[in-house]
């Protein structure tokens, strides 16, 4: 289970095999500790992100933290959104920051910060993180790197689609499989063969 994400009524994950399999292994990988999946906004690096941690769940004893970075405007936030995801009250002394490193510090979690990329200036508390809390990792989605000594990236480009309407059989591409599943909600009986005679 991932704490502090709803995907309400999810949409079935489609396609993606192989780079689910890859984000999974880096998760699983003792040497990776933050791991970034890069790409244009929309190319599901979100949905990748949540799947891949349902995927490597068994290896984190604490669990799973989503933190949506989307609705912060300054990097200063970083430090209580994080805490509130964590499930962290501030006590009144002490620097923030310097809480949240002590209580992270013997957890064994993946820490999901998703829509890092109006965050960059912030990256140093990535770093401070992965310094003070060895048991902790961090999948980051992004825009862009987060230009980390530590980081691994992972770019995702877009689902497979064809390269003609002519093509064999459409239903084997991703991006087809995905339109399908969207037309279908809306009308039942969706058929692209009758839809492109009519």
């Amino acid at each position: 289970m991932i704490r502090n994400y709803s995907l309400g009524h999810p949409i079935p994950f489609v396609g993606r095999t192989k780079e689910l399999r890859d984000v999974t292994e880096r998760l699983m990988n003792p040497d990776c500790r933050l791991l970034t999946l890069t790409g244009l906004g929309g190319s599901g690096k979100t949905r990748l992100a949540i799947e891949a941690a349902h995927s490597a769940a068994p290896h984190f004893l604490h669990g799973t933290v989503f933190v949506g970075l989307q609705p912060l405007t300054r990097s200063d936030l970083l430090v209580p959104t994080i805490a509130q995801a964590v499930g962290l009250t501030f006590y009144d002394e002490g620097e923030m920051q310097n809480q949240l490193l002590d209580y992270l510090h013997k957890k064994q979690l993946l820490l999901i910060l998703d829509n890092f990329e109006h965050l960059l200036d912030g990256a140093a508390l990535v770093n401070n993180l992965l310094a003070y809390a060895p048991g902790v990792k961090v999948l980051a989605t992004s825009r862009e790197a987060l230009s980390l000594q530590e980081e691994w990236l992972y770019p995702l480009k877009g689902m497979s689609t064809p390269l003609s309407v002519y093509a064999g059989s459409l239903e084997d591409y991703e991006a087809v499989q995905l339109f399908l599943y969207h037309a279908r909600r809306v009308q039942p009986n969706f058929d692209m063969v009758n839809e492109s005679e009519s």
